[in-house]
């Protein structure tokens, strides 16, 4: 809608996205069991870690029990026929944890382009420091779950491709001075006065660790500084 309301066409913006991986973990001692009817199907455990193949603060992900997931995704990696894969993923399923794993956003390379016709195109690409900080994060996983009693499932860990994020940040970036597409600590979009972003777009970057709460509690702090500048320019006029 900016880029449409500039009438900027052909300009690229930058789109921080975060760049992920799923795997999966087998934890032995469980082979055979049940799953529990009170196991809880949200995240049990997160991980922090810091890589050197990034300086822009550590990976992030979590870790969640498979009782409340559905086993298609899995079955469709087997090897086997669906039969077959449907009666090994039920007697593994108890023994098994889902794990996901961002990098920061400024890992990514990404751009965001309104086009003539007015369609919006959206180009991304996976970065060879991608590559090197996940194949880092591999080989550390599978070995810190070694000394706790489990294995980093062979051929499990896959890196999700441009397009399938679901972290996004920072075309429109907060900035002391803000410059064109840029916006002030208060959302305001330079050139535009009156017109404040409060959504991810004003972050000027992007952690590992998902941002929910931060654009949150940000939407709510420039919500505040309008309404009490509102109000004061109403009691101005009033006096």
């Amino acid at each position: 809608m900016i880029l449409e309301l500039r009438k900027a066409f052909g300009k690229k913006l930058r789109l921080l996205t975060a760049p992920q991986a799923a795997y999966a973990i087998l934890l032995p001692r469980r082979l055979g069991q049940l799953h529990s009817d009170h196991d809880f199907a949200l995240a049990q455990l997160s991980i922090s870690v810091e890589l050197d193949a990034i300086r822009h603060g550590p990976a992030f992900g979590n870790l969640f029990s498979t009782s409340g997931m559905g086993l298609t995704g899995f079955i469709h990696r087997s090897p086997l026929g669906r039969v077959a894969s449907l009666r090994l993923m039920s007697l593994l399923s108890p023994a098994l944890l889902a794990g996901n794993c961002y990098l920061p956003g400024e890992t990514s390379d990404n751009d965001i382009c309104l086009l003539p016709d007015g369609g919006l195109h959206l180009s991304g690409r996976i970065t060879e420091t991608q590559i090197e900080a996940f194949a880092e994060l591999k080989r550390r996983l599978s070995r810190t779950m070694r000394t706790l009693g489990a294995v980093l499932v062979p051929a499990s860990f896959s890196m999700a491709g441009p397009g399938r994020d679901v972290h996004y940040a920072a075309t429109l970036p907060m900035r002391r001075n803000p410059e064109a597409f840029e916006t002030n600590e208060y959302g305001e979009l330079a050139g535009l006065p009156g017109l404040h972003i409060v959504d991810g777009a004003v972050l000027a970057s992007l952690p590992a660790k998902a941002h929910t709460l931060t654009i949150m509690a940000n939407a709510d702090r420039i919500g505040r500084s309008l309404v009490k500048k509102c109000l004061t320019a109403e009691l101005a006029a009033v006096v």
